[in-house]
């Protein structure tokens, strides 16, 4: 590989992810191994990336006309009839090896007519691994986000684009985007007088990181449902079908969909008995244990079902892309099932570093979803958590005097963490002091390693990393990104860019028995020198996905050295971590969009007569798009944390605390405040 290759990358945590793992090759091996069929001779295989684009061509009143006449004309999809209209053919192109989900495509074309501007939608092109090639398709479209490399199914099944029945009016439907949703559960069905069950489930996409294909020995479940080019969609007459033929072993059912879902042996068993997406699904629309009637919410249901390596990531990478796809076809499958539904969106998922301005992908396109989907009728409410990191000791605010050097908190990385850590840095605005921006290019930054070997960055142009990626720095255990700002046509918000650090592993992960690149476990210490006259202010923010507190994470998280102090200047005594290190902007990066139907949900503890915030509901911060929750709900009690819930599967019960709950709680009341009407 050339210096110019290793010089490109978009992502600092995508282009980390694929440094440690150098044997990359091997996922699409895998996927081609679970490719082959009686019918199909196995391919080479491919890598992809999922890129979210707009078309640069605007649609013209020819074009629109057309596109109405082909998707009124019939009841399905004809592709190649709509990929012969000008403006879209270059998706047709063999040569492009561009690939296109049907139903992301009709999604992109149905949202642009609606709205009067471009197709936007998700697209998966070969990886690119130079400068060149990521710019290759600039002519069609222009690259808004883009998402972790993966295999893809090559299926393009028919696609009904209306059905027979009549759609209902004015439904509320219940929707959750989370991980290990128990989707048989009796918490989700309804009885019939012949004792027969029948699913709440209108519809659920069971996604995956890699495509699917079909096996060489094809069995129930494997081949039911609708494939799509990464995951399979379960319609009501699916699940209902799965309810019938796995009443009395539901952990069967699961298990051999994930065998055919999944490549990753770890992620082909049942799931756990307590899972979280379960839980979340359970309070928000199941049963609420805690009402004196242990009511139940009794609307249609739609899910997605994020990919596991989502649930696994701590960075985030892996659910961001699937998050905004699942939020994009739930608002088309609430469309199809009503002609003016309201649709409630939990997502009790959240990452904790950003830029916390509404900037980032996942917040500003998934407002611009709610936005669209109301030009086409459909009212959507998106419930997220607020985010349980509150005295995690992973955000720190410090000041850099004029002509001065600085040492940072300690950077603590835990022996036995099997997952990369994340730094992202930014600068507060000097002036208005109201908003995060990219670090100043005078600073100077040097990373020393507990045994002493430092490694330094001036930031000196846009878009460097440092160490240069050659074969004499390959394996460094550590490396800076700079991720300039973004800028995009039209009214997209700038990202704001950063200073990303990356630390690989202290040890190997499950994937990698080999090994791979590790990292000392210890203290890191981080310095910067100002040689300018002004001080600056920075916000350090150590990335990691959120955990609700009850549900284990997928290891051990790196932290800032630091020291708690109670807090008695409140309305009770708290607990709160001491400066340089601070709780202000501990929310979720997803939470940052402003919008009077995005809710973001708090957590109470009740204590005697009063409800107070919980000891973990994260915070807002004065640089931040978030001040505070637009809501809060009552989580935990005095002498108990969280609520009572269904288990995954049927007959089970366990515990959810976090703001996970409160968001669940949210969802659960705007539902029945919908239903009262």
């Amino acid at each position: 590989m050339s210096a110019a290759e290793d010089q490109f990358f978009w992502d600092g945590y995508l282009h980390w992810a694929h440094v440690l793992d150098p044997v990359a090759g091997k996922i699409a091996e895998t996927a081609a191994h679970h490719s082959t069929s009686s019918t199909r001779q196995p391919q080479r295989p491919v890598t992809y990336e999922q890129l979210f684009v707009r078309f640069k061509s605007a649609l013209c009143a020819i074009q629109r006309q057309k596109l109405k006449k082909a998707l009124a004309d019939t009841h399905k999809f004809e592709r190649a009839k709509i990929l012969e209209i000008a403006g879209l053919e270059f998706l047709n192109d063999d040569r492009s090896n561009l690939k296109c989900d049907n139903l992301e495509l009709l999604i992109g074309i149905e949202n642009a007519l609606a709205s009067g501007g471009l197709i936007e939608c998700f697209v998966f092109r070969e990886r690119a691994k130079t400068f060149d090639e990521h710019r290759a398709f600039d002519a069609y479209f222009e690259i808004i986000d883009l998402g972790p490399p993966t295999t893809i199914g090559m299926s393009e099944p028919t696609l009904n684009l209306c059905s027979d029945e009549p759609k209902a009016q004015g439904l509320c439907i219940g929707a959750v985007i989370d991980n290990d949703i128990g989707f048989l559960n009796d918490a989700f069905c309804s009885e019939q007088p012949n004792g027969k069950r029948t699913t709440r489930f209108e519809s659920i996409w069971l996604q995956t990181h890699h495509g699917l294909h079909a096996t060489s020995a094809p069995a129930e479940p494997v081949n039911i449902g609708h494939e799509r080019l990464l995951g399979r969609i379960l319609d009501k007459a699916d699940i209902d079908a799965l309810l019938d033929s796995y009443r009395s072993n539901e952990a069967e059912a699961y298990r051999r969909l994930n065998s055919a879902l999944h490549h990753t042996q770890e992620f082909r068993n049942a799931p756990l008995k307590d899972t979280h997406g379960t839980a979340v699904a359970a309070l928000a629309y199941g049963n609420d244990f805690f009402a004196s009637d242990h009511t139940r919410l009794e609307i249609p249901l739609l899910c997605v079902q994020v990919p596991p390596e989502a649930a696994a990531d701590t960075s985030g990478t892996y659910s961001e892309s699937a998050i905004v796809q699942g939020v994009r076809w739930l608002c088309w499958k609430a469309r199809q099932m009503s002609t003016d539904a309201t649709l409630i969106i939990n997502i009790s998922y959240g990452v904790l570093a950003g830029p916390k301005d509404g900037s980032k992908f996942i917040a500003q396109q998934i407002k611009q979803e709610i936005e669209c989907a109301e030009k086409l009728g459909l009212k959507v409410h998106v419930v997220y958590a607020l985010g349980n990191g509150l005295n995690n000791k992973q955000i720190a605010q410090v000041r850099v005097e004029a002509n001065a050097t600085c040492t940072l908190p300690k950077w603590i990385i835990p022996r036995d963490q099997n997952r990369p850590s994340h730094m992202e840095i930014r600068a507060i605005e000097p002036r208005e002091a109201k908003s995060l921006i990219h670090v100043p290019k005078h600073l100077e930054f040097t990373l020393s390693a507990p045994c002493g070997d430092s490694l330094s960055f001036a930031r000196r142009c846009a878009a460097a990393l440092a160490p240069p990626f050659d074969k004499a720095k390959a394996a460094t255990p550590a490396r800076f990104y700079d991720v300039d700002d973004r800028t995009f046509h039209g009214a997209r918000r700038t990202s704001t860019g950063m200073l990303q650090i990356a630390i690989a592993p202290t040890a190997a992960p499950a994937h990698q028995p080999h090994g791979g690149i590790l990292a000392q476990h210890g203290e890191w210490t981080l310095t910067v020198s100002n040689p300018s006259n002004d001080p600056v202010d920075l916000v350090l923010q150590i990335q990691r996905a959120d955990t609700a507190p009850g549900f284990s994470g997928s290891e051990r998280q790196s932290h800032f050295e630091g020291r708690y102090r109670t807090n008695f200047d409140a309305d009770y005594p708290e607990l709160d971590v001491m400066e340089p290190l601070t709780n202000t902007g501990t929310n979720s990066a997803y939470t940052n969009a402003e919008h009077p139907r995005i809710h973001t949900v708090g957590a109470q503890q009740r204590r005697l007569h009063t409800a107070q915030p919980a000891n973990y509901s994260a915070r807002g911060a004065p640089w931040a798009a978030l001040q505070a929750p637009s809501d809060s709900k009552v989580v935990d009690n005095f002498f108990s944390v969280g609520r009572s819930v269904t288990g995954t599967y049927s007959g089970t019960r366990t515990r959810l605390s976090g703001t996970s709950a409160a968001a669940a709680l949210k969802s659960r009341a705007l539902a029945q405040e919908l239903l009262a009407c």
